[in-house]
């Protein structure tokens, strides 16, 4: 098969609507490890095609191009975060609790996944140049901010105590320390998650009256 071949003459012949969801999915997670080794700018589509060890023309029959498989990507593993989130907020029983667990979802997700949230933020600024991104970017976006609203939200059930911020603030403080660590933390800093952990309850606790 030469590159001239065209991508309809590459694609799956009538796949079943589970199989090319599943294969779709499968492609994207495949992409997400090199745009997170890589980044958006040092990541071509034919990158990402060896690294599936399938031909342009199959990743074109997917996704119409790069800033759609990127949205996808990310959108996959935020989505993941965001139901590790949820999870925590609907599985507390107290305020402790669930302080712990949402803790834990954060200094984690810093911990163990750096290059995934790398990606993130570096395609997030990308769409304050490129329009293109924005739509997958600002819904990703809600998102996070909505479970991080029925975070606070729950806290100050659990705990009794009035919550003094809405949910976009809550979002841009936690955003912006969650930021500030991952960052340490993929330049090596000791301690970083230790530190973001004390910073998360500090801000925490200020958000409540």
């Amino acid at each position: 098969m030469t590159q001239s071949t065209t991508a309809s003459q590459q694609r799956p012949r009538n796949p079943r609507p589970e199989k090319y969801a599943e294969r779709k999915r499968e492609l994207a997670q495949t992409a997400l490890s090199t745009l997170a080794e890589l980044g958006y700018a040092r990541t071509s589509l034919r990158d990402i095609a060896k690294a599936s060890g399938c031909s342009l023309g199959v990743i074109h029959y997917y996704f119409t191009d790069k800033v759609e498989l990127i949205g996808y990507c990310v959108g996959l593993y935020k989505q993941d975060f965001v139901e590790d989130i949820n999870r925590a907020v609907d599985s507390a029983c107290s305020a402790e609790m669930l302080r712990r667990q949402m803790f834990q979802v954060l200094v984690c997700s810093v911990r163990d996944n750096p290059k995934e949230h790398r990606l993130w933020y570096d395609i997030r600024a990308q769409a304050l140049f490129d329009e293109t991104f924005r739509p997958a970017m600002w819904d990703i976006d809600s998102q996070i901010e909505a479970a991080t609203g029925r975070f606070l939200s729950r806290l100050g059930e659990l705990s009794r105590r009035p919550v003094r911020v809405d949910a976009g603030t809550a979002y841009a403080l936690l955003d912006g320390l969650f930021q500030r660590y991952l960052l340490r933390h993929i330049i090596g800093e000791e301690r970083a998650c230790e530190r973001f952990e004390k910073d998360l309850a500090t801000v925490v606790d200020g958000m409540l009256g």
